[in-house]
């Protein structure tokens, strides 16, 4: 079975939380507050994710830049062909 990248995870999540809203909305058009608090409430998860995948991507850059495990984030600096600290190769 083939695994889905996180973008692909992120859309579909996002894709799936709007047709989610749109039938909802459709049942509170009587009470549009409601409407509005149904999707803030069904945005959050896909906001959170977002922000999740950004912060991953933002810590990953960071450990290549400064020559960091990118499992662990220990120094490899005196580490040649793997992580001292979690024996993830290294590399080059």
């Amino acid at each position: 079975m083939t695994r889905l990248s996180d973008a692909w995870k992120g859309f579909l999540g996002f894709a799936a939380t709007l047709v989610w809203l749109w039938g909802v909305s459709a049942i509170t058009a009587e009470k549009p507050e409601r409407g509005r608090i149904i999707w803030a409430v069904g945005l959050t998860p896909v906001a959170l994710f977002a922000l999740g995948v950004a912060r991953k991507r933002n810590q990953a850059a960071h450990r290549a830049l400064h020559g960091l495990c990118k499992n662990c984030g220990h120094d490899l600096r005196a580490c040649k062909d793997r992580c001292a600290e979690c024996g993830t190769p290294t590399s080059t």
